[in-house]
């Protein structure tokens, strides 16, 4: 036995993971989506955006980029500016709910990228 064996302290802690989180991580939220020529939240996806904020919470250094995507109706500009107005809704519920705004950017991109 150690002399100093009385000042020892063991702890036991479960469910503990530590890893390497991936870098660029993109996830696709495929339910997450608009009425068509809108870029207002529907109440139906607020349950996945819910998701994302607590995830957001639970790890505060995380940055996340939203992503914005339309349909190739219409014109590509209508597109674009619609995508950005998506990702934009998304990104202010988050910031609105307290995730940080130096944590959350968005981008659109119209039909360009389609998922």
């Amino acid at each position: 036995m150690r002399k100093d064996a009385s000042k020892s302290r063991y702890y036991y802690i479960d469910d503990v993971y530590i890893g390497n989180v991936p870098q660029n991580l993109k996830y696709i939220f495929s339910n997450i989506v608009f009425k068509i020529d809108e870029s207002e939240i529907v109440q139906d996806f607020i349950p996945q955006l819910d998701l994302i904020y607590d995830y957001l919470i639970a790890n505060r250094t995380t940055k996340i980029i939203i992503s914005g995507h339309t349909d190739n109706a219409g014109s590509e500009l209508h597109n674009k500016e619609l995508s950005i107005e998506r990702a934009k809704s998304v990104t202010n519920f988050l910031i609105n709910k307290g995730v940080d705004v130096a944590r959350v950017s968005y981008k659109g991109y119209g039909s360009e990228k389609p998922q």
